[in-house]
């Protein structure tokens, strides 16, 4: 009765993830390249805070883990994550919002492992944006190419 109950729930939470991976995949299509930065430079922004611990200590720990990271731990980064990006909306910090959503998007697919395609093709609609980085279009940091990080899980085919 318990495992089936675990069930219904794990897939409830697929399918919110799918559906939500999906649409946030329709708009990063829909976006040109230098809006495709943007986002990009928001995500990185979101990451190197979690590097300095800032915000979002666990995201750090999971996207710098040398194996795939353990989905308990991926768990307790989403809900650290999710903490940090509705305090972002609350303070009217939408591109911190924005930037996090990418990595939420990430870690939800070490958890389903049934996301991985739609991850990697988010990381490949991502990598458009990463040579708008820093150019007048998109200005960003002096980062070098902190701005090209791809989840290793997640590094998109290339044909």
């Amino acid at each position: 009765m318990l495992g089936w109950f675990k069930n219904k729930v794990r897939n409830a939470g697929l399918e919110a993830a799918k559906r939500d991976l999906s649409h946030w995949n329709a708009g990063l299509r829909g976006a040109d390249g230098h809006e495709v930065a943007e986002i990009v430079v928001a995500a990185t922004m979101v990451r190197l805070a979690a590097q300095r611990g800032v915000a979002a200590r666990k995201l750090a720990e999971v996207l710098h883990c040398p194996n795939l990271p353990d989905p308990i731990e991926t768990a307790f980064a989403c809900a650290d994550l999710g903490a940090t990006l509705r305090a972002a909306r609350q303070q009217g910090k939408p591109e911190i919002a924005t930037g996090g959503m990418v990595w939420l998007h990430s870690l939800r697919c070490v958890g389903y492992p049934e996301l991985r395609e739609q991850g990697r093709a988010m990381w490949s609609e991502l990598s458009r944006g990463f040579e708008w980085v820093g150019t007048p279009e998109c200005p960003a940091p002096q980062w070098g190419d902190e701005h090209m990080f791809i989840p290793k899980w997640l590094y998109p085919e290339r044909s």
